[in-house]
C-alpha cells in the first residue's frame, strides 16, 4: 500500500481551537457532577498504548470507582467510553471490560454514558431476612431443658 491508496483512512486532524473547546466542554460536564467527582483529563494516546501514530488529537478522561475504571475518548466529533475492572477475578490474570455507549461529541452521548455507568455500578442487594422465631416443643425435654 502506498500513501496515495484510497483504502488507507486519513486520521482527522483538528485545530487547537477545536481541541480546546472539547477540553472546556468535558470540564464543564464534569463540574456539573459536583465537587466530589474526581477525574484525570489527559491529551494524547491511551495509558496502555503510547504510540505516537495515535497522535495528540484526542482527549482521554479517566475516572474510577472502587471496582472499575472508566476511560472516555473525546474528539470534536466523537465521544465514547470503555469500562474495565480494576482487578482480575479469582483464577484470571486479565481484567474484564465492556464498551459503553459512544456517538457524536454531544451532551446526549455524555448522558448516555453516565446512565450506562450508573447501570454498570448497580449491584443486586438481597433483602434482609427476618430471623424465624424458634419454636420449642413443650413435650421435648431436650428442647425445654428439663
Amino acid at each position: 500500500m502506498t500513501p496515495e491508496d484510497p483504502t488507507i483512512s486519513e486520521v482527522p486532524k483538528y485545530t487547537e481551537t477545536d481541541l480546546a473547546a472539547v477540553e472546556q466542554q468535558l470540564r464543564t460536564w464534569c463540574a456539573q457532577l459536583g465537587h466530589r467527582f474526581t477525574y484525570d483529563l489527559v491529551r494524547g494516546p491511551s495509558q496502555h498504548n503510547q504510540s505516537e501514530s495515535l497522535g495528540t488529537d484526542r482527549w482521554r478522561l479517566y475516572f474510577y470507582t472502587e471496582t472499575n475504571k472508566y476511560a472516555l475518548v473525546a474528539t470534536p466529533d466523537y465521544l465514547g467510553c470503555v469500562a474495565s475492572s480494576r482487578k482480575p477475578r479469582a483464577g484470571e490474570w486479565w481484567t474484564r471490560g465492556n464498551d459503553l455507549p459512544d456517538g457524536p461529541f454531544c451532551e446526549e452521548t455524555w448522558l448516555a454514558i453516565l446512565r450506562a455507568v450508573v447501570a454498570y455500578e448497580t449491584v443486586r442487594i438481597h433483602p434482609v431476612q427476618e430471623p424465624v422465631p424458634e419454636v420449642v416443643a413443650r413435650d421435648d425435654p431436650m428442647m425445654t431443658g428439663g
